[in-house]
């Protein structure tokens, strides 16, 4: 998992002794029967059947010939050609990126690189986005009619200034299903709950799509000094800003679509409520394969800083997890939720369980996923990880730890493959 800075870090934390005792006490508690009410049941994996809204589409820009008067971003590509209307209802362009004026992240890549970007603005992120033309076959049907119906040329090709739009699109649209997945926006399936502007962080997140892995490396280290092998995320606590950074070189379309699916998950899930804390590394991970194992061919991906990870993960990941329960070689909840954000990554199969664990909190239901997530965003300084999820399995389910472990290791037995892959 990249590393972050966050509250520990400039607080401290608890002592090596006193969080073993307090690990050890939260064991016994596991184990109490008191503490377990009905365990949260849920029939068979919902993941499949969880599609946004009935006729949702990606907000247009009006009017459909420009000049545009409105839309749901600001693209300088389109400025340049003067295709937005004076006064426009427009998403801002950024003054800054990474506590600097927007103008030297830009001319430092046009002069230092070579490379001409792309800025595209939201109302939730800005995306500095470089990548090359690509086949039109490519393309998903909605995804090229949403392109052509805004004017695009796709007779030939999807050309650099089209596949920027493509990639806010496909943000814009994940943005909506994971909103709609915790229930914080009205929903015909959820329960509808808050809405905070910009997800309640301070600023816009920041995204950096770069198509050759040379630049994506010389871009992150001259910015962050450090990088991960083909994603990156940083979280800047005075700010509350979240940057990721991509590379897509060497893969295909839809395979970077994946992990692009992956880390902007990630992404809104630390803007989520306007403050970073360190989470459960299962909860980030688990997230973030759930969303991407929805982008049909897609392929696992890690999110690692500095550390190429080589051990392959499994290939049937049902079947995988299936077997760790039944041979009980799992990660228990209790020590599961100490591996944290902060400085660790977890091993393949560990990425499986979180997985699974993720989709079965998922299979919950929408109101239990939200309060989950929130109490774990409630954590004080002063509380332990396990201390906070203990709470999250209480506050959201009802049930202790180990009460949750037994639920979701019941349900992976008796539940079988979605339609997700």
């Amino acid at each position: 998992m990249c590393k972050t800075s966050s509250p520990d870090e400039v607080f401290g934390f608890w002592r090596p002794t006193m969080r073993l005792a307090l690990l050890i006490f939260l064991g016994l508690c596991a184990v109490t029967p008191a503490q377990d009410k009905p365990k949260p049941n849920s029939v068979g994996d919902v993941a499949g059947t969880l599609t946004l809204a009935e006729g949702y589409e990606v907000p247009a820009f009006s009017p459909k010939v420009g000049p545009y008067t409105a839309g749901p971003f600001h693209c300088s590509e389109c400025a340049l050609a003067k295709k937005y209307a004076a006064g426009a209802s427009l998403p801002s362009p950024p003054a800054r990126l990474w506590k600097r004026p927007a103008s030297d992240v830009i001319d430092w890549l046009r002069d230092d690189q070579k490379v001409k970007s792309i800025v595209i603005s939201t109302e939730h992120v800005v995306l500095l986005i470089e990548l090359p033309a690509m086949p039109v076959k490519w393309l998903e049907p909605h995804e090229k009619a949403w392109l052509a119906a805004h004017g695009e040329d796709l007779r030939k090709e999807v050309s650099s200034h089209a596949r920027a739009h493509l990639y806010v699109y496909r943000f814009l649209r994940l943005q909506a299903a994971w909103l709609d997945l915790m229930g914080v926006t009205d929903g015909p399936r959820f329960v509808s709950g808050h809405k905070a502007k910009n997800l309640g962080c301070k600023e816009r997140g920041e995204v950096y799509v770069l198509a050759k892995a040379e630049v994506y490396r010389a871009f992150t280290r001259h910015f962050f000094g450090n990088f991960g092998p083909r994603s990156s995320w940083w979280y800047d606590i005075p700010t509350e800003t979240v940057v990721a950074a991509f590379q897509a070189e060497s893969v295909t379309d839809t395979a970077f679509h994946g992990i692009f699916a992956h880390c902007m998950s990630h992404h809104l899930l630390m803007q989520y409520r306007g403050f970073y804390q360190t989470l459960p590394l299962w909860l980030v991970e688990g997230m973030g394969h759930f969303f991407q194992r929805r982008v049909k061919g897609s392929e696992p991906h890690r999110c690692v800083l500095g550390v190429e990870m080589v051990q392959p993960l499994p290939g049937d990941w049902w079947n995988a997890i299936k077997d760790k329960v039944r041979q009980g070689a799992h990660l228990p909840m209790v020590k599961f939720g100490t591996v944290d954000t902060k400085n660790f990554a977890l091993k393949p199969d560990e990425h499986v369980q979180a997985w699974s664990v993720f989709s079965y909190l998922v299979s919950a239901g929408a109101k239990e996923l939200r309060l989950f997530i929130d109490e774990l965003k409630s954590r004080s300084l002063e509380s332990s990880l396990a201390e906070a999820q203990l709470k999250a399995c209480e506050r959201a389910l009802g049930v202790s730890t180990k009460g949750f472990e037994d639920a979701w290791k019941a349900w992976v037995l008796a539940t079988k493959p979605g339609k997700t892959k």
